[in-house]
Parts: C-alpha cells; structure tokens; sequence
C-alpha cells in the first residue's frame, strides 16, 4: 500500500499519488475532526462512545452511534479520492485506522526534528553545522 503525507500544521490535506484531500473537499467540521482523531490515535481502536464524547463534547446527541455511522459513510467516500483503499476499519463498536497504510505526519516529523535538536544540543554539538 501506497504511504500517504498527512499536512496538520497550517492547512489539513492527505496526499499520495492517486490525489489529495483536503479540508474543503470534507466540507466538514465534524469529519475533519473525526478523520483527525482516527489518525492522532492509528495505533489502537477507539470505540463509538470515545469518538461520541470528541465529537460532540458540549451537546448530547439523540443518536450518536448513527451519527457517528453516518459521518463515518460520508468520510470513507471522501477517502476515496485517494484510491480504493480500505483506510477505516469497522471493529465491534469502535472504528480505527487501517495500520496496514503507511503514513507520515507533518507534526511529527517536526517533532521528531524538534528532539533530535534538543539531543544535539545537549551533547555540545552544534546543530547548525
């Protein structure tokens, strides 16, 4: 499988060879939410009741598994402009992440960057070498 480049920092896109998403392609507060926290946390699982509690932190819903159902149908149509895939996995009432694609965020490669300086510098080096 193809390794997507995921951009958070400044403006939110997904990126491979076969196309690109981006925020205003979601058109979508809530599916940019959900898309995100499914990346942030792509080594595990996260259940229905933990992406309820995210997504609508401040308001109940009347039925927030459908609603998460249905923002999850309307995300993976929207996965699609980057090739067919199965980027979301269903799992017994949790969703997650389909750990089998190859990504590489922009925020941690930065922080990756950010460590390895710091590291530098506490050796004496000199980073800027």
């Amino acid at each position: 499988m193809e390794e997507l480049y995921i951009q958070m920092l400044g403006e939110f896109s997904i990126s491979s060879s076969r196309g690109k998403l981006t925020w205003e392609a979601l058109r979508s507060d809530q599916m940019l939410r959900l898309l995100t926290y499914l990346l942030i946390n792509r080594d595990r699982s996260v259940s229905v009741e933990e992406l309820s509690d995210v997504l609508w932190s401040e308001k109940e819903t009347a039925n927030p598994a459908g609603a998460i159902k249905n923002l999850m149908y309307r995300l993976r149509t929207s996965l699609k402009a980057l090739g067919e895939d199965s980027y979301i996995l269903t799992g017994r009432g949790a969703y997650s992440w389909n750990r089998e694609i190859p990504v590489r965020v922009d925020f941690e490669e930065f922080e990756r960057l950010c460590t390895e300086a710091l590291h530098i510098k506490e050796e004496g080096g000199d980073c800027c070498e």
